[in-house]
């Protein structure tokens, strides 16, 4: 029997489906610390699971690009999206803020640090994808979640920029503005906010991720077709 009928092709971009995977796989490492304690390498091992989210920031420039070429509108681009992240999204934060709030499960570890509440207004930044405004709420809910609406906010705003990835010069010279521009704000909040924070959590500090993504997508495609 055939494994089309339960996994999805994506034609000559089946690549990506072994980038998401390893990318998981070295997220769920981080978060579970699964070889602390193995020694100086098992240390290391475990610490470089942080690099997995920024795989997934690649890959979704690499996506967006491809998808929105694709796409016959901007509209129906962007529709296809968020739908496949946003309604699992809100069930999940609505579900944990309710537990949290009624007491049935602990606060987040970042929920607690910064004094963050349960509360509406919580809620509706989570919603409203604008979380990353307030670093104090943005990964209070879940622990994890501070990396969807930077995904949501490349989703709306990379499509309008990609002609900046379509030459290595362009996208070289976009990432690094953005590199200056997320390092003197990151010695900025550090400075008078004791944190970096701030600005790890928000769209500017990963957009170089997204533009280098979106540049392999013209590379790639650009010398497919040669």
């Amino acid at each position: 029997m055939s494994n089309n009928r339960f996994l999805r092709a994506y034609g000559d971009t089946d690549f990506i489906t072994g980038l998401r995977a390893l990318a998981a796989t070295m997220v769920v490492i981080i978060h579970s610390g699964a070889f602390m304690g193995w020694g100086s390498v098992g240390n290391a091992m475990t610490g470089a699971g942080k690099y997995g989210v920024d795989i997934f920031f690649v890959i979704s420039g690499f996506t967006i690009a491809k998808t929105f070429t694709e796409a016959s509108s901007y509209r129906s681009y962007l529709t296809r999206r968020i739908m496949r992240i946003v309604p699992l999204y809100y069930v999940l934060i609505s579900f944990a803020i309710l537990v949290v709030a009624a007491g049935l499960m602990n606060p987040s570890y970042w929920m607690l640090r910064f004094g963050a509440e349960p509360d509406l207004y919580n809620w509706i930044m989570h919603l409203s994808m604008l979380s990353y405004l307030d670093y104090r709420v943005a990964n209070s809910v879940l622990g994890v979640e501070w990396s969807i609406p930077i995904e949501v906010f490349w989703y709306i705003a990379l499509p309008s920029m990609l002609f900046l990835s379509k030459s290595l010069k362009g996208a070289v010279a976009t990432m690094f503005v953005l590199a200056i521009l997320t390092a003197a704000f990151s010695y900025a909040s550090k400075k008078y906010l004791g944190t970096s924070l701030p600005i790890k959590w928000t769209p500017i500090s990963q957009g170089h991720l997204f533009f280098l993504g979106a540049w392999a997508f013209f590379f790639r495609s650009r010398n497919v077709e040669k």
